[in-house]
């Protein structure tokens, strides 16, 4: 991991604010700035976003963070996306079967040919998170969790519709057929 690169705080809370860019300093070694308004992202530099409100139209690598936070937790996925070819300034990520995903641009592109599927930006968190869950997958709940922010024993349909969505895309994209489905879960 590039160690220059620089983590941005938006928030309001300033008991989130300082004590959480000491520790990504500390444990990380990462630069920590904070933002003041929406409005204040940075054009281009940015390596992540971490903030408590939700960026999805700011087209910039972000992670929204719900209290309590599991900083653990938190500290692997900022090192995660960091070093990710997708988030780490390399626009495009491998995740298999040929297929190369921007979250920035929100597409999924094969390697070999021009051919290219644009996708909304849950159906490029899905896949993303899903390719990084690697081979044992990712639970239903935790992606319902991790995109959402619903609670698991809430009865809802939204991720099989978008899970059918983006199978679809990358179907009629791609002629593959990559995400698959096991008991409780999917994965690549």
């Amino acid at each position: 991991m590039d160690k220059q690169q620089t983590i941005y705080i938006l928030s309001d809370n300033r008991d989130f604010i300082e004590p959480f860019c000491a520790l990504v300093t500390r444990e990380l070694g990462l630069s920590c700035t904070e933002l003041q308004s929406k409005e204040s992202l940075p054009d281009c530099g940015a390596a992540l976003i971490i903030s408590d409100k939700a960026l999805e139209s700011s087209g910039m690598p972000a992670i929204t963070v719900n209290l309590p936070i599991r900083v653990n937790r938190l500290l692997t996925e900022i090192e995660g996306r960091l070093s990710d070819g997708a988030l780490a300034g390399n626009e495009l990520a491998d995740i298999g079967n040929g297929l190369q995903l921007s979250l920035k641009n929100k597409l999924v592109r094969h390697k070999t040919s021009d051919v290219e599927a644009i996708l909304t930006d849950k159906e490029s968190q899905l896949l993303y998170i899903i390719a990084q869950a690697g081979n044992p997958g990712i639970s239903r709940e935790l992606l319902l969790k991790e995109v959402w922010s619903i609670d698991s024993a809430l009865d809802t349909h939204t991720l099989e519709t978008h899970i059918y969505r983006l199978r679809k895309k990358i179907r009629d994209s791609f002629d593959l057929e990559i995400i698959k489905a096991f008991e409780g879960g999917y994965r690549l």
